[in-house]
């Protein structure tokens, strides 16, 4: 990957956790004596990713059901606290 990981990490954290699970998993082949988990630490690495890019959708299908709310709804208005 070309870009630099820490400049990916504060720039697309997708990005970042992708790079670092596929560049974790091959380590375990590589059979360094450290006591590390690189199965686990993947694994993680990978729950971290997919915990955000759900948290992502789920403030998209918040912004667009109030979109929603806003092009259907009679009111001149839009109602306070959505």
């Amino acid at each position: 990957m070309a870009a630099n990981p820490d400049a990916l990490y504060h720039t697309h954290f997708y990005a970042w956790t992708r790079h670092q699970e596929q560049e974790l998993r091959p380590l375990k082949e590589l059979r360094l004596e450290v006591e590390l988990d690189f199965d686990y630490v993947a694994k993680k690495v990978e729950d971290l990713n997919n915990s955000e890019r759900d948290a992502c959708r789920g403030q998209v299908e918040r912004i667009l059901e109030h979109f929603l709310k806003l092009a259907f709804s009679p009111s001149p208005q839009p109602p306070r606290g959505w």
